[in-house]
């Protein structure tokens, strides 16, 4: 399974994470965690284990998520 992860203009202090069809390319919605206020940025690390955002409202922060893996 592919996975796509995004912020979430409607919200702004969430993000929102996809499955991706290897078909179709379409796209499921997995989750929709709270983060810090607007977050801007979403990396995973190079294990895939953890993804991280970058909030740029006050105060500035950072959110670390573990990625379950299906």
């Amino acid at each position: 399974m592919f996975t796509s992860f995004s912020t979430n203009a409607a919200d702004p202090k969430r993000v929102v994470t996809y499955a991706i069809d290897q078909t179709t390319g379409g796209l499921t919605r997995v989750s929709n965690v709270a983060t810090g206020g607007g977050p801007n940025d979403v990396r995973i690390d190079t294990t895939g284990n953890y993804a991280y955002t970058c909030n740029s409202r006050n105060p500035a922060s950072i959110s670390a998520f573990s990625v379950n893996k299906v």
